[in-house]
């Protein structure tokens, strides 16, 4: 009867321990550095990570993704709920799929620093930015 007992505990550590083991190396992703190291599974960590966090402007602006293929990934965002890279590529076209592809393996080190930063600092970032290109542009018009 005590051996009955133990049957439930056996089986919710057999059901834990795969788990960690995935955790354990997900946490030791860094994605700072590329390529990733392991690369898996922190390809595919870092790579959701970095989609994840960017808005659609930045995707087309520091990676050069298309707008079109930029505000599809917007829209899968807020549509679904995205476990993995792998799901990100579900509810893309092959030809979508090979273009994010290309533009994320070709991504320098810059491009991969800047998703890096905390969104927060991105978004001050980001409203400089646009501020600068305002007065760049006002003095162009005034400056010819």
């Amino acid at each position: 009867m005590r051996y009955f007992n133990i049957i439930p505990w056996i089986l919710l550590l057999a059901s834990v321990i795969p788990h960690q083991g995935l955790s354990q190396s997900i946490l030791q992703c860094n994605c700072k550095n590329y390529p990733y190291d392991p690369t898996i599974p922190c390809y595919d960590y870092c790579t959701k990570n970095l989609l994840d966090s960017a808005q659609s402007s930045e995707l087309i602006m520091i990676l050069g993704l298309s707008d079109t293929l930029s505000k599809k990934i917007a829209l899968i965002k807020e549509e679904y709920p995205l476990k993995s890279l792998s799901d990100y590529f579900a509810r893309l076209s092959p030809e979508e799929t090979q273009e994010l592809k290309k533009t994320l393996n070709a991504a320098n080190k810059w491009q991969r620093f800047y998703f890096n930063i905390p969104i927060v600092e991105r978004n001050k970032f980001a409203i400089d930015m646009q501020q600068f290109i305002l007065k760049k542009q006002e003095f162009e018009k005034t400056h010819g």
